[in-house]
């Protein structure tokens, strides 16, 4: 098996907003699934600086509260918006 390492962005979760009232040092739902929306979707980032947010996962937060997610709401957004389902996909190992 060959590994190819990919260029996903960091982005660290423990100075997160608060979310749903959750603190960002048990946001790895929405930060994990930043950084991967953040890989496939380029513009992210730089959306996410047009419209006013210091960091990209708050603005990705921002589409979940729009979609009805909460912050204990495991890769909806990601399945919605990209049309994967993000668990499975996670899960695989090839």
């Amino acid at each position: 098996m060959t590994l190819k390492l990919l260029p996903v962005p960091y982005f660290c979760q423990n100075d997160n907003d608060l979310f749903d009232g959750v603190e960002g040092n048990v946001q790895c739902c929405p930060t994990s699934n930043a950084m991967l929306a953040a890989y496939l979707d380029k513009g992210m980032i730089a959306r996410s600086k047009a419209n006013g947010f210091d960091e990209p996962e708050s603005y990705y937060k921002s589409k979940f509260e729009e979609c009805g997610f909460t912050a204990r709401t495991s890769g909806g957004i990601c399945e919605k918006t990209y049309g994967f389902d993000l668990s499975r996909n996670l899960q695989q190992t090839t």
